[in-house]
């Protein structure tokens, strides 16, 4: 799922994708509100378009961060289509009132 797909998910159950604030409340480098799942993991964030934080268990030092601060740049599977990045990681999201 690339980041329109997730945010589409997200507004057609009357909901927004939450953002870094929402998950990672102490901001980059801080643990998310919720266990973090095994891997190399991007969560789609509603902070603006095409915006994801590394969530996985694979790397402490980008936790929470956004692709932007780790690699200088949104990522380009973001707004690809297909399954999965094409570097294998795994994406998730959170939707919120």
């Amino acid at each position: 799922m690339n980041w329109s797909e997730a945010k589409a998910l997200c507004t057609s159950q009357g909901k927004s994708l939450a953002t870094r604030s929402s998950i990672c409340p102490g901001g980059a480098g801080s643990q998310p509100v919720f266990s973090r799942p095994s891997g190399d993991v991007w969560m789609a964030v509603g902070d603006h378009d095409n915006a994801w934080i590394s969530v996985g268990t694979s790397y402490d030092d980008r936790l929470c961060k956004l692709h932007e601060e780790v690699t200088g740049s949104a990522p380009t599977w973001g707004v690809s289509r297909g399954p999965e990045p094409e570097t294998g990681q795994a994406t998730a999201l959170a939707c919120v009132p």
